[in-house]
């Protein structure tokens, strides 16, 4: 996708922004200060979400700071640009880490409305607000009021937008595929498009530690 350094999207200063039970947290709103990172914040939630409906507890806080930091810039970006992302989450539940990798793709909001259930991933939306274009994490659908609910990444200013089905530009399904610390699949969201169990995030990795091995102790 073609990102513009200029695009205002996402910016919140210009869109004015003792019962025991088994630990689960969900996507929860939150704040993006002065970035243009709406973008890598939405993805966060729905990779969070995702993890949860496959029973595994992470921290959405810390999926973010990585996703956000995939770039060096703050820039505005879409959400595709962040496609193949993989990063390491521990399971709240168990204490174990895992190799998260995240795909997503197009599709419709009829395909949010009608979605099946858990365990086939979560939703995000790029949608139109008076100021700009804004991207959220696609929480519900209210029947009622006919309106998308999101959860928003702008602190206690608009914490959960409804937005009207003509205010939507793009709707993306998000996908997850958690792998353990050998490169095996312990679960992934169906419809999970299979990739290599060496994912791309571990040869960049060896690439990378090849790289500086070869610095510390280079070959004569």
């Amino acid at each position: 996708a073609v990102v513009s350094t200029q695009s205002t999207w996402g910016t919140p200063q210009s869109i004015q922004q003792m019962k025991v039970q088994a630990p689960g947290a969900n996507a929860k709103p939150d704040n993006q200060g002065s970035s243009q990172t709406c973008s890598g914040h939405a993805l966060a939630k729905a990779a969070t979400e995702a993890a949860n409906d496959l029973g595994v507890d992470v921290n959405q806080d810390a999926i973010t700071s990585v996703i956000v930091n995939r770039f060096k810039d703050n820039n505005a970006r879409f959400p595709t640009d962040f496609q193949n992302t993989s990063l390491k989450v521990m399971d709240k539940k168990t204490g174990k880490w895992l190799l998260m990798t995240i795909i997503l793709a197009t599709c419709t909001l009829e395909n949010f409305k009608n979605d099946p259930g858990k365990q086939h991933g979560q939703y995000i939306v790029d949608y139109m607000t008076g100021e700009g274009p804004h991207c959220i994490f696609a929480n519900k659908w209210d029947k009622i009021k006919r309106k998308l609910v999101g959860i928003n990444s702008w602190g206690k200013k608009y914490p959960k937008p409804e937005i009207k089905p003509t205010k939507v530009r793009e709707m993306y399904q998000v996908q997850i595929m958690l792998q353990d610390e050998n490169g095996n699949e312990v679960c992934k969201t169906k419809g999970f498009k299979e990739v290599p169990l060496k994912t791309t995030a571990f040869n960049k990795l060896w690439e990378k530690t090849k790289q500086i091995l070869s610095i510390l102790n280079p070959l004569h």
